[in-house]
């Protein structure tokens, strides 16, 4: 069990996305807002929030995803807790490098003008 305390509590408003295929064949997604919080040594974690559906209310099978909590309530549950997490159940965030990602494109695109496409 690893504990920590978050320097930052916030809510991250449509932050994990799910996609799946829904009962009608057609592709769709549910959005959710997750608990996001910043620890002193500069990483950050998310609380996933999404669960499978498998049955509705009235038994019939789900499709999609639904929410193990509400965010809002969750972050004042951290906060409430002195911001002690336990990031065993915490994903962390991994810093994305868009610059090298459109480099990439950019180096491709290049090369297919240049030599006349594929």
């Amino acid at each position: 069990m690893a504990r920590a305390v978050a320097s930052a509590v916030s809510v991250a408003r449509y932050f994990e996305v799910r996609h799946y295929t829904g009962c009608d064949g057609y592709p769709a997604a549910d959005v959710f807002d997750v608990v996001y919080i910043d620890l002193a040594d500069g990483r950050s974690f998310y609380l996933p929030c999404a669960v499978r559906s498998v049955a509705d209310e009235d038994g019939f099978g789900g499709y999609g995803y639904r929410a193990r909590y509400e965010a809002a309530v969750m972050a004042a549950r951290v906060e409430a807790a002195g911001n002690v997490v336990d990031l065993d159940h915490w994903v962390e965030v991994e810093a994305f490098d868009l610059e090298a990602e459109l480099a990439d494109a950019a180096y491709e695109e290049a090369e297919d003008r240049f030599y006349g496409g594929r």
